[in-house]
């Protein structure tokens, strides 16, 4: 850690922001403050991926700015988005803006999915420079506009289960 600080390193999640800017917050939160990413230096990071960033502007009493330069884990392994549809592509715009980029979606990995359905995309190909990620529909949950539809994308974008354990249940019938 404290070779990465001499080299003017930082690790630690990114926090993208839908201004097209973001935030390296370190790893270890007391050794040094949040680092300030401008638009120009986000580099294919995408919101709460872990990533090592370069400091480039750390002068005395300004915050420091920097530039991702590795992304070390990906976070956002499935997106749920609107599906739009064009004659031989596809791509999602992601319902959380803090991701920052759409997500392509080839011909053959889209199957049924229609214009303005909200769909759940898993990524199968990382941005690389200019290549935006590219992905395939896992789900389609609706129609914009379908009633419970928004409720069902948080469910599916937090991981919470849709029904409730046996145990929840048996739980819950003894105390009726």
């Amino acid at each position: 850690m404290a070779c990465q600080k001499k080299m003017g390193l930082v690790t630690g999640r990114f926090q993208f922001t839908s201004k097209g800017f973001g935030f390296v917050i370190p790893d270890n939160k007391g050794d040094r403050p949040d680092v300030f990413i401008p638009p120009s230096a986000v580099n294919v990071a995408m919101n709460n991926d872990r990533v090592m960033a370069r400091i480039n502007n750390a002068a005395h009493g300004k915050k420091p700015e920097g530039e991702v330069i590795r992304i070390i884990n990906h976070a956002n392994n499935k997106i749920i988005g609107v599906f739009h549809r064009s004659r031989d592509f596809a791509f999602v715009t992601p319902d959380d803006k803090r991701l920052g980029q759409d997500i392509y979606i080839a011909s053959r990995n889209f199957d049924v999915a229609k214009e303005n359905q909200k769909v759940v995309v898993e990524i199968t190909e990382w941005p690389e420079d200019v290549r935006s990620a590219e992905g395939c529909v896992h789900e389609i949950l609706g129609n914009l506009g379908d009633v419970g539809l928004e409720i069902l994308s948080i469910i599916k974008q937090n991981d919470l289960p849709l029904e409730f354990s046996p145990e929840v249940l048996a739980t819950a019938k003894k105390n009726t």
